[in-house]
């Protein structure tokens, strides 16, 4: 019986050892888990963290410096959306074989997330750092086999060396500072941070903060710049121009505000005022004219804009036909076709749609023949060097010419002289808007212009 009892605690014994072993083993899987990104193997965000906090406290007694480098890829985006996701997969992870080279350094690759990564090193100078961030733009940019295409893209690099600054989560916003940088100068950039980049990201962040309140401290305004008949100089209509009058910042410009307003989410909610005031303005005057307004792209992404058009003209009482909706020509060629969608709803309605700022993209006649538009505003660009300038004469002459034989109006912007004016009767152009016709300002009626 005591054999038996003693052969029994022997088994026991080893079956505890063995659960013991495989319960490390599991142990050691959810933590390499844990700290390892399933997709490509590499060492993931915690990983990153607990790596940078480790150089941050090894530098410190001697005063070296941690380094930091971030880096996206560009148009990563595009590879997902045109080869599906599982291509954009497969190249994560042949990007993470290519880069495999840094483990037999003293430095780590991480990827933080989707087409993020970043890398953590120390005692580097700039030109050290400099040339890190050329071998890894190098090796990201060669071409990738995937599955049956051959597909390319770049990197751009956001750098940061430590000057004495410890706290980790300042070291990343400052590696990413720099990283926005070099993307805002395009695909394949490196910058180095600076600290005139903290300076600028905390006035930009003042900026956007004071764009969100404008609206509701009555802070814009709708001014109105009269559009001509260029035969008979009769005003044909007034185009809404937003502007924004801050009380510290005094007039600032619509090219500056309008991309925050679009980056921070406001532009639909701008686009809505304007439209609902300026069709308020134009249902009070005593003569039948149009008002045109600028749609942003944000907002022709918009799928309750249709919605938002039908509800302002009927609460207004202004008559669809008098309303025009004005779309930069690179915004209506975009190859959107749900764009293209929700601007024919719109002129089922009744409303009028507008090219703007025309001559400055790509379109083609049969690009234009494919939605039939009502007018093409020729861009002030053309206008302002006629008839001086032949090569622009024959850019508007043809413009006028390409209108009209799909049956549109044309507008010509930035019309400033009697001399630009008198060309454009002679080449048939139908309307023109600029300082010669009248300025943009404040119109409580038609009749003050």
């Amino acid at each position: 019986t005591l054999r038996r009892a003693h052969v029994r605690m022997k088994l026991l014994a080893t079956d505890l050892q063995a659960s013991k072993e495989k319960l490390q083993v599991q142990n050691r899987r959810l933590q390499y888990d844990a700290y390892h990104d399933s997709l490509t193997g590499m060492p993931n965000r915690l990983s990153f963290w607990q790596r940078l906090q480790e150089v941050v406290n090894q530098v410190r007694p001697y005063n070296g410096s941690a380094v930091v480098m971030l880096f996206d890829l560009d148009n990563f985006k595009d590879v997902n959306d045109t080869q599906g996701h599982d291509a954009g997969d497969k190249l994560l992870q042949d990007l993470a074989s290519r880069l495999s080279f840094f483990r037999k350094t003293s430095e780590t690759l991480y990827r933080l997330g989707g087409d993020e990564f970043a890398l953590v090193s120390h005692d580097l100078t700039e030109e050290m750092a400099l040339e890190r961030a050329k071998v890894i733009r190098e090796k990201i940019s060669q071409p990738y086999q995937i599955y049956d295409s051959l597909i390319q893209i770049g990197a751009c690099i956001g750098i940061v060396i430590s000057d004495g600054e410890s706290r980790t989560d300042y070291l990343y916003k400052c590696a990413d500072l720099a990283l926005y940088e070099a993307k805002k100068e395009g695909s394949g950039n490196v910058q180095v941070f600076r600290p005139g980049l903290l300076q600028r990201q905390q006035e930009n962040k003042s900026f956007e903060d004071d764009l969100m309140q404008a609206l509701n401290k009555g802070e814009f305004r709708v001014y109105y710049q009269p559009i001509a008949d260029t035969m008979n100089g009769e005003i044909y209509g007034y185009e809404a121009l937003m502007r924004w009058f801050h009380p510290l910042r005094g007039s600032v410009p619509p090219t500056e505000f309008i991309p925050v307003a679009e980056k921070i989410g406001l532009i639909n909610q701008l686009g809505e005022w304007v439209l609902r005031t300026a069709c308020e303005a134009a249902a009070s005057w005593s003569s039948p004219l149009k008002v045109s307004v600028n749609v942003s792209p944000v907002q022709l992404m918009n799928n309750s804009l249709t919605d938002t058009v039908v509800t302002i003209l009927r609460t207004t009482g202004l008559d669809p036909y008098r309303l025009d909706l004005e779309i930069t020509e690179s915004d209506v060629f975009n190859e959107n076709t749900r764009s293209l969608e929700i601007l024919s709803q719109l002129r089922e309605l009744g409303v009028q749609i507008s090219i703007d700022d025309f001559g400055t993209g790509y379109s083609s006649l049969s690009r234009l023949s494919y939605f039939p538009f009502d007018k093409i505003k020729i861009d002030r660009s053309f206008v302002i060097n006629i008839p001086d300038q032949k090569d622009d004469l024959d850019i508007v002459r043809l413009i006028i010419s390409m209108g009209k034989s799909l049956h549109m109006r044309i507008v010509a912007e930035g019309v400033e002289t009697e001399e630009q004016l008198q060309s454009l009767r002679k080449l048939g152009c139908d309307l023109v808007q600029g300082y010669l016709i009248g300025k943009p300002g404040p119109l409580s009626s038609p009749e003050n212009k």
